[in-house]
């Protein structure tokens, strides 16, 4: 790793061409979006059930709700957005249901529950 770039160290394949992510931080606004993913991209407001904010991550809330956006991204975009979050240094991802029933990738700081679940 060098100290300009983050190289996960997970050996991910990014072979769909499209992903959906549910963000409900920092990529919740336009221009760091932009900024990330290197290109405009529309946000459909979404909720995700089961869940309740808590400070940079979600945990898991039988009546909680999480309100973000649903986004769209290329297999370049998911890479571009898997180095900012961090992927398994700061946060793992992991498929979630969201309140309109769509499947969606959303990311949880590690130590927060679900990936150390996941991982064992």
């Amino acid at each position: 790793m060098s100290w300009w770039r983050f190289e996960s160290p997970l050996s991910l394949s990014y072979q769909q061409s499209h992903y959906q992510v549910f963000v409900y931080g920092t990529l919740k606004q336009p221009l760091i979006r932009r900024l990330v993913v290197g290109a405009q991209i529309e946000a459909v407001p979404a909720q995700l059930e089961g869940y309740q904010k808590s400070g940079l991550t979600i945990v898991p809330q039988v009546d909680g709700v999480v309100a973000g956006y649903l986004i769209t991204l290329t297999a370049t975009q998911m890479q571009r957005v898997d180095r900012y979050e961090r992927l398994g240094v700061r946060y793992c991802r992991f498929e979630v249901v969201l309140a309109s029933g769509d499947n969606a990738w959303v990311y949880q700081r590690l130590g927060s529950g679900y990936c150390e679940q996941e991982l064992r």
